[in-house]
């Protein structure tokens, strides 16, 4: 995510969630190496996500995208949104996931 984000020299803004959003951190590349401070934990949907976007739209720069880490054992809006998503999968080899790209993590490398 950090590369990504140095790549492109762009702000993320990074969801922690359950079934419900539990903190909202943002970090750029000026703020140095990332450090994620998750929140939350078990009961997950991804709805809350979503919707916290739509919310949240005004206050965001251009929403180029959403990257989800999960292991795909959670709710789904029944929408695609109209930003790009990108789902990575971990512990789920089977994993349904309604819209977006799919890249499948092997949680034992």
């Amino acid at each position: 995510i950090q590369g990504m984000a140095e790549q492109l020299q762009c702000t993320i803004t990074i969801l922690h969630h359950d079934s419900e959003i539990c903190s909202v951190q943002t970090w750029s590349p000026e703020d140095g190496p990332l450090k994620l401070e998750p929140r939350g934990g078990g009961g997950t949907s991804h709805i809350p996500v979503f919707e916290w976007i739509k919310d949240h739209e005004g206050e965001l720069e251009d929403v180029a995208g959403l990257i989800c880490l999960t292991d795909a054992y959670t709710a789904w809006p029944s929408d695609a949104p109209e930003y790009p998503v990108l789902t990575c999968v971990v512990g789920n080899t089977n994993p349904s996931v309604p819209f977006g790209s799919v890249i499948l993590i092997d949680a034992d490398q």
